[in-house]
């Protein structure tokens, strides 16, 4: 009386073969009552209209199809019903499978017009895998069990090969020794006024569909799970009734059709700064025009809120925190921690990796040190070169801390006085001592923050850089700045560092490539030189960010400079001193005067600006001279190089030589 038909098929189970389901009770089965053959559906009718005579056969054959359960032996149940598996199940409310551990996608799904009756189902056996949302518009199951060994061994047993499933709250986990998987909330969830939704906190990775055609549910709060870094295809698709979702800080990823066919003006919350957000990821790609006009909730200057402008959808922007940003040396973010108050930063669980992979740069801390921040902060991961050798490294050493000009005595000296370290002349703005080698540079993109100069003395890089003196007669000093450089055209952008004169906060520079600054360089230059067609040029555009780099401040604060370092372009670096730097905002040319130096071997140039604007760096390729011939001598920490001192000498041996000959001619008289 169960009315299953199932056969052996070599082809299932990835060619492993298996006892498949073909078919189970449905109203159309045909069946064999008293030596009469009906079908399931007359058989249940004359049930219900004399249940009192009703024989046992008819009674076997109701509970049979109102409760269908496959026995241990059945292995799979793709085939069943034609591939349909049990699909739009109607009049059935509970199936029990005793040994079925894969189950292919959609296999208990329903049409979203017609969610079926079934109710719940139950897994004796262990489960592999459900597929992708089982249960997809069948929005009366409710109950989901699971039994077997898994089950019984628990959550800490678990293993990829044998993974714990389990149903909590209406939402369908999984767990595999790694990965705690948020498989599929059911779509009855909220049928019991459990309309807002807040999933484990300890989830790491969502389905596909997860959350499809939940008609029931208002809102998804994921804010406290901060292991989800995906949102994947589908996974709000369809919600009709969802008003709200909160993703957590960690998640930096939206994929296609995330939200599809959600109501318009969902508000969704991004507190991530960074994300990867696919243009259609509000709309179904099916459907060739914009489908959903939702809200964004996130930061000033996030990608969120870029992308809402880009897309024209409406944005609020959020109230900024106090928030603490972790950089690798190379500039990549590791990790962001918002507080809601003063306090300490959590940093990273895992010390970050050296970007280039050597082992032999060792992770030594964060800089600045991390304690109670009452500011946003950026901290930037330090690493030392456990190979270089001592002499060496106090060369290196000594050769940043050499003075510059006349203004002060020596950069030893106003480091020592800055940092509160030792007077010794390789101490460092980062308290650290001469007799290791740091890999500590001036910029976020190859690493620590700018050092503090004092009034006269020179800020150079770790590496030898050039110096960038403070203005003369100035009380000025520098906060903490980094440089984030997104300009094409710059392969060395480990040469490059800024500092914020006249300011003691901290400050993040970015370089970027804008259509705005673009067309502000044709214009200018177009203005100066009449045509473009003997001018090289590179337009860029310097900015000014707080110490997070996501608030940009502008205009600049009155008094303040920023004086940049930089390598030369790579396509003008052939022409030497010949590249000049201007203002072109307006459209008009406004020179710069530039210092030119090398650094490591790499062309680099020095420049003051007293606004933020769209810049060029150009070359007039009609109007080259000789002397625009970058200097690669040694530097000696002066303005004079090296050559002067032979120029003079030779003078002085021609003249010495010349009064000389005049002596013997008038012997010889």
């Amino acid at each position: 009386p169960d009315l299953l038909v199932c056969k052996y098929d070599p082809t299932v189970d990835g060619g492993n073969g298996g006892v498949s389901l073909i078919s189970y009770p449905t109203y159309d089965t045909p069946a064999t009552v008293n030596g009469a053959n009906k079908t399931v559906q007359e058989i249940i009718n004359e049930y219900n209209a004399d249940p009192m005579a009703a024989t046992d056969i008819m009674r076997a054959t109701k509970d049979c199809f109102e409760k269908i359960i496959i026995p241990e032996g059945i292995t799979t149940i793709e085939n069943a019903n034609s591939g349909n598996m049990f699909k739009n199940l109607d009049g059935t409310t509970e199936v029990i499978l005793g040994s079925v551990q894969k189950i292919p996608d959609n296999a208990f799904s329903s049409d979203k017009d017609n969610p079926g009756d079934l109710m719940a189902v139950t897994f004796l056996s262990d489960v592999i895998d459900t597929g992708v949302a089982p249960f997809e518009n069948s929005s009366n199951v409710s109950v989901v069990s699971y039994y077997g060994d898994s089950t019984a061994q628990g959550y800490d047993a678990a293993t990829p090969e044998n993974p714990y499933f389990w149903m909590e709250e209406g939402i369908i986990y999984s767990y595999d020794g790694t990965d705690t998987t948020l498989v599929e909330c059911l779509p009855s969830k909220g049928s019991n006024n459990d309309k807002v939704v807040s999933p484990r906190s300890d989830i790491t990775k969502i389905e596909d569909n997860a959350f499809y055609n939940c008609n029931k549910i208002t809102e998804v709060l994921m804010g406290e799970c901060n292991e989800i870094e995906t949102i994947p295809e589908n996974c709000f698709a369809d919600c009709d009734n969802l008003r709200k979702v909160v993703l957590p800080e960690s998640c930096d990823q939206v994929m296609r059709a995330a939200f599809a066919g959600c109501r318009d003006y969902m508000e969704v919350l991004m507190p991530s700064i960074e994300y990867d957000i696919d243009d259609k990821a509000f709309e179904d790609p099916s459907v060739p025009i914009k489908t959903l006009e939702p809200k964004i909730f996130s930061y000033e200057d996030s990608a969120a809120i870029k992308y809402a402008k880009r897309m024209g959808y409406d944005y609020e922007l959020l109230d900024n925190n106090i928030v603490a940003t972790f950089y690798n040396i190379d500039g990549t973010i590791i990790e962001s921690v918002r507080l809601t108050s003063p306090g300490t930063p959590k940093k990273p669980e895992t010390d970050p990796v050296h970007p280039s992979g050597n082992a032999k740069y060792k992770f030594i801390g964060w800089s600045p040190e991390i304690t109670e921040i009452s500011v946003s902060t950026a901290y930037v991961a330090q690493y030392e070169d456990t190979e270089a050798s001592s002499s060496t490294s106090s060369s290196s050493s000594s050769g940043s801390g050499s003075s510059s000009g006349s203004g002060s005595s020596s950069s030893s000296s106003s480091s020592s006085s800055t940092n509160k370290s030792s007077s010794s002349s390789s101490s460092s703005t980062n308290k650290s001592s001469s007799a290791s080698s740091t890999y500590n540079r001036p910029v976020v993109i190859s690493g620590a923050p700018t050092p503090v100069v004092q009034p006269g003395s020179a800020n150079s890089s770790a590496s030898g850089g050039a110096a960038s003196s403070s203005p003369s007669g100035s009380n000025v000093t520098t906060g903490n700045t980094n440089v984030v450089s997104t300009a094409p055209g710059l392969s060395n952008n480990g040469k490059m560092s800024a500092t914020v004169n006249g300011s003691s906060d901290n400050y993040v520079i970015k370089l970027t490539e804008t259509a705005e600054a673009d067309e502000c360089a044709k214009q200018a230059l177009s203005a100066a030189f009449g045509s473009l067609d003997n001018i090289r040029y590179m337009p860029f555009d310097i900015s000014l960010y707080d110490s997070t780099g996501t608030q940009k401040i502008s205009p600049v604060p009155e008094g303040v400079t920023v004086s940049v370092t930089m390598p030369i372009p790579d396509s003008l670096q052939v022409y030497g001193g010949n590249n000049k730097v201007a203002s072109t905002v307006g459209g008009t040319l406004e020179s710069i005067k530039p210092r030119f130096t090398v650094i490591d071997g790499v062309p680099c140039m020095n420049f003051t600006v007293s606004h933020l604007s769209p810049y060029v760096i150009y070359v007039d390729t009609a109007n080259l001279t000789a002397s625009g011939t970058l200097d690669a001598t040694p530097k000696t920490g002066d303005p004079i190089h090296p050559k002067w001192f032979l120029c003079i000498g030779l003078t002085a041996i021609s003249i010495f030589l010349f009064l000389r000959r005049d002596k013997d001619t008038l012997r010889a008289a």
